[in-house]
């Protein structure tokens, strides 16, 4: 009696070439996907890089607009410093001059 199991048929044949074949298909489907993957990831890369420059840019812009907003606030003091000792000054003036 012949051992089945060292027998070779063509279903056998078969069976292992749509295994290898599987195989294959399965390595590039996912070698593509890995590819795509890739560019995805690559342009999401870009993308962040930009809006990190933006970012940056904004954060330069509101040092930039806080610094003014102070220098606008010292002057406005200023100002108002010169308004009271000019009416200080009028007061004097008119003072005198009633005196007169």
């Amino acid at each position: 009696m012949e051992s089945e199991f060292l027998h070779f048929t063509f279903g056998n044949a078969v069976t292992i070439l749509s295994f290898f074949v599987g195989m294959v298909v399965f390595a590039y489907t996912i070698k593509g996907d890995v590819k795509a993957q890739f560019h995805r990831l690559g342009s999401i890369e870009t993308e962040l890089t930009e809006l990190r420059k933006i970012v940056v840019a904004l954060a330069r812009q509101e040092e930039r607009l806080t610094a003014m907003d102070q220098r606008m606030l010292v002057q406005g003091q200023r100002i108002d410093a010169q308004a009271i000792h000019i009416t200080a000054i009028d007061q004097t003036l008119l003072k005198l001059m009633e005196h007169k």
